[in-house]
């Protein structure tokens, strides 16, 4: 049998610096019972990820440095600077209380709480762990045992009373929204989340004359679609920019589309339909538009129609189309 050079992970203590790499690196066995020198570096590569001999550090990789090890007795969050050197700016020498930041003789700072919580300070019942002026921790809003009625979400509730826990009807699973509240019982009462496609406060925009503004680089959402329904929306347009516009599907059913068009006429649509079996199918929208797709428009305005798919089957206003609830973001791009 020949002579091997190395075989699996046995090396016979060679490394890359063994093998004329001074920069170190992974020395590994290939195929043939030969060395593979494709992980060891010839010079050094800041910047690339990887700790080669002459660097401090390398991007997040920091030869398992800390501020304290630095002589920072406060402790910090040690960095590598883009010359692959050791960043200590956000390392402390001393205690500076309020500043935002948990040193290692703090309790907490502002909101920096480490991995304290009120669990963790002996309130079995949960509750909102603060930080006092001082850097210690405040458990006055901690609790020995879940109180349903006293206003504050604890453990084993949902909710207490006008405190949900930022949830929503729609975070429930209601697509069309509603109004979520709290039972007696400290749980979520969804009576009056609907259930049913709901017309949105922005009703009627059924055509051009009516349509909703809306402001550019913000995320419209509790808008629908409801049967036989057509939402018009108009925008503010500077003929120097570009726009994204996107339509967010928020439920499970209902194709909806979305046209554009300038003052008199139609530009281009977005008709994406995805229904994979076994669902749920994602319909979002999209529409990408340059200023030299765009003519001169009398108004500065451009339009939006979003309607649900069968539209065509409705007469004077009456059947049955695709409905959905969704979300829209109109992206300006200088």
């Amino acid at each position: 049998q020949r002579a091997e050079t190395c075989d699996g992970t046995l090396l016979r203590d060679a490394t890359c610096e063994t093998e004329g790499f001074p920069e170190g690196g992974i020395l590994a066995c290939n195929d043939l019972c030969g060395f593979d020198t494709s992980g060891c570096f010839t010079g050094p590569e800041c910047g690339d990820g990887f700790l080669q001999n002459s660097e401090a550090c390398d991007a997040t990789q920091l030869w398992g440095q800390t501020c304290e090890g630095q002589g920072f007795a406060e402790g910090g969050a040690l960095g590598c600077s883009d010359a692959c050197e050791l960043d200590t700016s956000a390392c402390f020498d001393e205690v500076v209380c309020n500043d935002g930041f948990l040193q290692n003789s703090e309790s907490c700072d502002g909101t920096a709480l480490g991995t304290n919580t009120c669990v963790s300070e002996g309130f079995p019942a949960g509750g909102t762990l603060r930080c006092a002026g001082d850097c210690t921790l405040d458990t006055s809003l901690c609790f020995l045992e879940s109180i349903c009625g006293d206003g504050y979400v604890q453990t084993g509730e949902s909710c207490d009373g006008t405190a949900l826990a930022d949830e929503t009807c729609v975070s429930q699973g209601f697509i069309y929204g509603g109004e979520l509240s709290c039972s007696g019982e400290c749980g979520f009462d969804t009576a009056a989340c609907n259930t049913e496609c709901v017309p949105d406060t922005n009703e009627p925009n059924n055509d051009q004359l009516t349509a909703t503004l809306l402001s550019v680089n913000t995320l419209h959402e509790g808008m629908t679609i409801c049967d036989c329904d057509v939402d018009w929306i108009i925008f503010p347009f500077d003929t120097d920019s570009s726009y994204t516009i996107e339509l967010f599907f928020a439920g499970e059913y209902g194709d909806l589309d979305m046209e554009l068009f300038d003052d008199s006429s139609y530009v281009k649509g977005s008709y994406t339909f995805n229904d994979p079996v076994g669902g749920p199918y994602i319909d979002n929208e999209s529409i990408e538009v340059a200023p030299h797709e765009i003519p001169q428009t009398n108004s500065g305005m451009l339009s939006l129609r979003i309607y649900g798919d069968l539209l065509s089957s409705c007469t004077d206003g009456v059947g049955e189309t695709d409905k959905n609830a969704y979300a829209l973001r109109i992206t300006q791009i200088p």
